[in-house]
């Protein structure tokens, strides 16, 4: 696992690798205040992955988590999603100390992100890009947004 450390006004790192999430998942929680992780992924990656994300969080060992299943399509990057996203995280019991770990491509690191900002005034969140676009377009940098009528990224 490569660390790459970024240097800007809230400095975060950059884990990259092949295979890396197991082991940047367990970096990450032995090292960090968080203990339930609600981790947004899309249908198709749920179907890829479910058993891999069960398997990795039960070996980190006292971290709860729960996945959160959303279509695999650019239309939940709206209002309608959000609202949606933001109903089932209102009912997690934050004295858990719960993290946002969005599990997928642009479209779930977009929403995710977003509603990670909105949530709680700021809710600390993950970005694991799964694909080569969404880790150049939105993870590095944490550009999220969500789309209107009128255009793509509007909010």
């Amino acid at each position: 696992m490569k660390t790459i450390p970024v240097r800007v006004s809230t400095p975060y790192t950059i884990r990259t690798g092949d295979n890396i999430v197991p082991q940047a998942l367990e970096h990450i929680f032995s090292r960090s205040p968080w203990n339930h992780a609600c981790v947004i992924t899309n249908t198709t990656l749920q179907k890829l992955y479910k058993k891999h994300i069960e398997k990795t969080f039960s070996a980190i060992g006292g971290v709860s988590h729960e996945l959160i299943v959303m279509p695999d399509t650019e239309r939940i990057k709206s209002f309608k999603y959000v609202i949606q996203l933001t109903g089932h995280l209102s009912r997690v019991d934050f004295r858990k100390k719960p993290v946002i770990v969005c599990f997928g491509g642009g479209v779930v690191g977009d929403l995710g992100g977003f509603t990670a900002s909105i949530m709680k005034r700021g809710m600390p969140f993950i970005n694991i890009a799964t694909t080569f676009l969404a880790q150049i377009d939105a993870a590095i940098g944490g550009k999220t947004g969500i789309d209107l009528p009128a255009g793509k990224n509007l909010v």
